[in-house]
């Protein structure tokens, strides 16, 4: 079996890479595996065996770059311009020739290691292991079963030991000559290989892109990538060149296998000690603590007190892992380590026995099958030490991923013709005129009965016919493929409709057209088409329906009297009447309707006419009905107004009608319509009845009033105090946060404190507060500021009526200012030092800093200091002249933000 690690890496000259791992029994066996795959290649020689020269053959590579005809491009518009197809193999080989220089490299090893194993005395490689099994599963077997003998021993168990070769097996002789090197294929466990190719939409449809490796000679894989129209030509201009030659060594195509085989590891060695004597003083507090012993649900305490006493030092588990890298493998191992010592723990400090009864038990209940351990006896103990080496060598499964881009083979190839072609499908042979013919036409509104379309194809003295009918019941498109005569694709049509109950009509004029999707579009032959609509008439409060009588005729054009009548109610405010007439719709319609008041009377209006053909007929109201309109809306403030009542009424003495209207938002918009019998009496009362969310009512007196107008829904409700704050102007970068207290008092009434935080400008807090009738409106409110950097700022409280507020930006406190060296003659005084101070006792803050100005260029010095901070600094100026003097000022004191630098004095003569 192949062995890890590598044997050796080798590096040829043309790129190529191979690694060569040994045989774990016999030195001369090799497994060679390369570093990245190739393309297939297809050997020159007539034996179609694998050429001398691995370069020598053709790449198994095709690009197919096709073009859609015109005409499957029209029949189906779904198609793109065309696309590509490419195929290629790629394999997992060793090329022949680096292979013979691997083999060339390896016999020299071979005959080394031949040649030392040869002189050395003979050595029988020998592996020995031992099982044991003890097991003590309770006294209670040793009872008389149902036969009457013992049911078993209360000890079970084996020991067997197996060595390999059997003793006295003759040694394995060295063969009688050098053994060439030989070349094996690992123990392929699984694989797959994956092809990364470009991704973009618009280069490729759909690939192939990962295969199941064939885990078969050189894992040839075939992939295939289907093109778009861009994508076919980005691969022809990467592979062929503007000559028609290859263009490149490579494709923009990587592959990437994923193989995994068996391996044999490098040996292993796992050490486990303990101090019995320790172990078991440790145990003892493990069972004090357990009294029923070890079960299944103290198994992970078990596993936790082995892992403390391995971190104590009480167990020594160590594994040296040889050459192995791998941390699940030495995972695995320590967790089998730890389970065999607490195994033998167990059956060196422990025995098994049956768990007793429950106390809530009987003597005639079955005794329990769960099986405890019980701590043994010091003087039962075997307080020896225990010591166990183990050497093993480990078998693992071991991947490895070859990848690589591939290399095409072209570049220096004069003819790709084979490799790369470009396909037109626009084949003369298949062309026909594929002609769909649909018919649009308004069926079951035109009464109409089919419509028959005649083609006539000719040319060259050749003609070709066909007609299509369409009715009601086959209105899909239809189609006509003859051969195309001559390449040419004109024809000439011509059609007809028939109606139920009529004569067809005549045919229309022969009409030229080259087009392969032939509409026709069958006009409605004269019809009437008009809408009845009572949008502007009460149904609610004034009608009950309105029958609306229609009636049309055209005796110049053979139209004859016709009626109909629509009737419009409130679930159906509109109607339509159709008729074919087969005639110009050219004249009036005359109508006149019935109105069905809600009162219980009737009126009508005599016959009239539209004014010439229309479509659309308003039904107004009547002009001798006398209405009473009132729109009605809230009014006042709807704060904490559950819902208003407002109940309306009017009685003329003989007459009355009443009605309510409930409101919950102040957005809402009511109407009242009132159907008068006496139109000189147009007064009418209402009165509101609200209830507020703490309980409150307020009802009012009925109000008078008369004639059409709009009514407001007055609210008043309990008195409160309404408070919007904002911060639209803070800057949250340096303050996150804001915290506002407000505190409304009233000697006479309730008081109330609220707090509320802002985190961004756009923040809206409202409060609102219950007072009393003559209740003060004033309230307080404190400013706390939180900076980014600092401790919280806290404003003096302020007392306001303001129902609006908003937060006043806060500044970051600091002393300081931006100078400016306008007035400077550097030519004068090459350079102008400036020395702030800044000092505040009281807060423990002393600052000095020195400006130097070379040029007229401001220069700024701030320093953030606490809110109630001094702002006073002191400033001294130096001025340097050319001649190397110097002359500074008095020192000022200043608070200025901005500090415009004074001339240079004249200066002083020594």
């Amino acid at each position: 079996m192949l062995k890890l690690p590598a044997f050796k890496h080798y590096q040829f000259s043309d790129g190529s890479t191979a690694t060569v791992f040994q045989d774990d029994a016999k030195f001369w066996n090799f497994y060679a595996i390369p570093g990245s795959p190739t393309v297939r290649l297809i050997s020159k020689n007539d034996g179609g065996e694998d050429a001398e020269d691995d370069d020598s053959g053709d790449p198994v590579f095709m690009l197919i770059k096709y073009l859609f005809s015109d005409q499957s491009r029209e029949e189906n518009p779904d198609l793109p311009r065309g696309g590509g197809y490419m195929v290629f193999d790629s394999e997992l080989k060793v090329k022949t020739r680096h292979l013979k220089t691997i083999e060339e490299d390896l016999q020299e090893y071979v005959d080394r290691t031949y040649n030392d194993l040869k002189n050395k005395p003979a050595r029988v490689r020998t592996l020995a292991a031992n099982a044991i099994r003890n097991d003590v599963i309770g006294e209670h077997w040793k009872q008389k079963g149902l036969q009457g003998t013992p049911r078993a021993s209360s000890e079970t168990g084996f020991v067997s030991t197996l060595t390999v070769p059997p003793s006295g097996a003759p040694e394995e002789p060295l063969p009688a000559v050098t053994p060439p090197v030989k070349f094996r294929e690992p123990l392929w466990v699984s694989g797959k290989v994956t092809m990364n190719a470009p991704e973009s939409a618009g280069l490729v449809n759909n690939k192939v892109g990962e295969r199941p490796a064939s885990m078969l000679g050189n894992f040839v894989a075939s992939f295939n990538l289907d093109l778009t129209p861009d994508g076919a030509t980005f691969m022809q201009k990467t592979l062929v060149g503007e000559d028609g030659s290859g263009a490149t060594d490579l494709s923009p195509i990587q592959v990437v296998y994923e193989l995994a085989m068996r391996a044999k590891l490098p040996p292993a060695r796992l050490y486990i000690h303990y101090n019995t004597q320790e172990v078991y003083h440790a145990v003892q507090e493990l069972f004090h603590e357990h009294p029923n012993g070890c079960r299944r649900d103290d198994y992970y305490t078990s596993e936790t007190m082995i892992s403390t006493a391995i971190e104590a030092g009480l167990i020594t588990v160590k594994i040296d892992m040889g050459g192995v890298v791998d941390d699940e493998i030495e995972q695995m191992m320590m967790q089998q380590a730890m389970n065999f010592v607490q195994q033998t723990l167990a059956e060196r400090l422990a025995d098994k026995e049956q768990a007793p009864l429950e106390e809530w038990a009987d003597a005639d209940l079955a005794e329990s099958e769960d099986e405890v351990y019980r701590l043994k006896r010091v003087t039962e103990v075997d307080m020896t030490d225990f010591t166990m080496t183990l050497d093993f060598h480990p078998t693992t499964e071991y991947q490895i991923a070859p990848q690589g881009t591939l290399a095409t083979f072209f570049h220096g190839r004069t003819d790709m013709d084979k490799f790369v072609r470009v396909v037109d499908l626009n084949d003369p042979f298949f062309q026909t005129l594929a002609l769909q013919a649909r018919a649009f036409a308004n069926w079951q509104e035109d009464d109409i009965a089919f419509v028959e379309l005649e083609v006539k194809y000719e040319h060259g003295g050749e003609l070709k016919t066909n007609t299509f009918t369409f009715t009601p019941e086959e209105t899909e498109p239809q189609e006509w493929s003859p051969s195309l005569i001559d390449g040419n694709r004109e024809y000439e049509y011509r059609w007809r409709a028939g109606f139920e109950g009529r004569e067809a009509g005549k045919w229309s004029k022969w009409q030229k057209e080259t087009t392969r999707d032939l509409n026709v579009a069958v006009e409605t032959p004269g019809k009437l088409a008009v809408e009845v609509t009572g949008a502007g008439l009460d149904f609610k409060d004034i009608f009950n329906a309105v029958l609306v009588h229609l009636r049309y005729e055209d005796r110049l054009n053979d139209v004859p009297m016709a009626g109909q009548s629509i009737l419009l109610s409130a679930d159906r405010p509109s109607g339509t009447w159709n008729r074919n007439l087969f005639a110009p719709f050219e004249k009036p319609i005359e109508y006149r309707a019935e109105y069905l008041l809600t009162n219980g009377m009737v009126v009508e209006t005599p016959w009239q006419q539209t004014d010439g053909p229309t479509q659309n007929i308003l039904i107004a109201p009547p002009d001798d009905i006398d209405v009473l309109n009132l729109n009605i809306l809230p009014a006042g403030k709807w704060s904490g107004v559950v819902q208003a009542i407002a109940s309306f009424v009017y009685d003329d003495g003989s007459y009355n009608q009443d009605q309510q209207f409930r409101f919950t938002k102040p957005d809402e918009f009511k109407q009242w319509n009132v159907l008068l019998r006496d139109p000189g009496y147009r007064k009418f009362k209402y009165k509101v009845l609200a209830t507020f969310e703490n309980g409150d009512t307020q009802e009012t007196d009925w109000f008078i009033r008369e004639s059409d107008q709009a009514v407001p829904i007055q609210i008043k409700g309990p008195p409160r105090l309404d408070l919007t704050l904002t911060c639209p102007t803070h800057d949250f970068a340096g303050v996150p946060l804001v915290k506002i207290d407000l505190q409304y008092q009233d000697p006479e009434g309730d008081s109330e404190n609220e707090s509320f935080t802002f985190e961004k400008r756009d923040d809206i807090k409202y409060w609102s507060h219950p007072i009393r009738e003559d209740g003060p409106r004033s309230y307080r409110y404190r400013i706390t500021y939180f900076p980014l950097d600092g401790d919280p700022v806290v404003r003096d409280w302020q007392v306001t009526e303001e129902e609006s507020l908003i937060i006043p930006r806060y500044e970051v406190p600091k002393v300081g200012a931006e100078f400016k060296p306008i007035f400077q003659n550097f030519s004068l005084t090459p350079g102008v030092e400036v020395t702030l101070s800044y000092n505040d006792a009281q807060h423990g803050i002393q600052e000095t800093e020195t400006l130097f100005f070379t040029e007229k260029q401001s220069q700024s010095w701030f320093k953030v200091v606490p809110d109630e901070a001094s702002r006073t600094y002191d400033m001294t100026v130096t001025w340097y002249y050319e001649d190397g003097s110097q002359q500074s000022s008095t020192p000022v004191t200043l608070e200025k933000p901005t500090v415009v630098l004074p001339k240079a004095p004249a200066r002083v003569q020594a």
